[in-house]
């Protein structure tokens, strides 16, 4: 515990900053990021890709749901992540946007409160799904597949296939079964010959043990460019459609 309540973060220098330097400081950031964001060919990928998926007879969106975000004002890539959300709900000019992280600190519900008019829910709720665009950037498994299990119709977040290393097809399924679904669907698989070893029995176990259900999902994966200053703040990312 810091006995000065005033110093609450440090610097990658270890030296103590003041809680409105550091507010000051994200605000600045972000107001450059969303300005580098907003010309680049990631940002214009995915607001294309978007706008291709929904019809106009089902219309514009109203909200973002975002969750898993971090704290923009302590974490660099959490601030860039923000300046990306910031720059999609400003070019889908939707009505709101709402956001949860039990990672938020009071300085961060501020910020996010006061800099960029955004709500923070700890619950959500709508009646029409179809208006309603979920980002989930960096998200634990877990709360993918929770998300997956509420049959959002649009969300940005982690490419699912990332997970068929670690699992085989019955495990994934087995643990994680609205993922597994989704990889399953938007996945073709060649028959490479391997095998996937699990490494506490050496037991070795096929790919393709079950055959996991399909669902109907348009994917698409977003190119992180990683040389651009943002580094690896949007690896792995994917937009989904679901339809009915």
């Amino acid at each position: 515990m810091i006995p000065n309540a005033e110093f609450t973060i440090v610097s990658r220098t270890n030296r103590p900053i003041t809680r409105d330097r550091a507010f000051e400081r994200a605000k600045i950031r972000l107001r450059q990021r969303s300005e580098l964001i907003r010309s680049s060919e990631l940002f214009m990928d995915i607001v294309k890709t978007l706008e291709s998926w929904k019809p106009t007879s089902t219309g514009s969106w109203s909200k973002v749901r975002c969750l898993a975000l971090g704290s923009p004002i302590e974490e660099e890539q959490a601030n860039f992540q923000l300046a990306l959300l910031c720059e999609i709900s400003r070019h889908l000019n939707v009505d709101t946007v709402s956001l949860y992280d039990p990672a938020f600190t009071k300085d961060d519900k501020r910020f996010l409160s006061s800099e960029c008019s955004f709500q923070i829910e700890t619950s959500f709720e709508s009646q029409n799904m179809d208006c309603v665009l979920f980002f989930v950037p960096h998200a634990p498994i877990d709360l993918l597949e929770s998300l997956f299990s509420i049959k959002p119709n649009y969300i940005l977040t982690n490419d699912v296939s990332i997970y068929t290393n670690k699992f085989s097809d019955k495990e994934y399924f087995d643990k994680y079964p609205f993922c597994a679904t989704v990889c399953n669907s938007i996945e073709t698989k060649v028959d490479d010959g391997f095998t996937v070893v699990k490494r506490r029995n050496k037991h070795t176990i096929t790919r393709n043990e079950i055959p996991p259900p399909k669902i109907a999902v348009l994917s698409h994966k977003i190119n992180p460019y990683s040389t651009r200053p943002w580094a690896h703040s949007f690896s792995d990312l994917c937009l989904y459609a679901f339809k009915s």
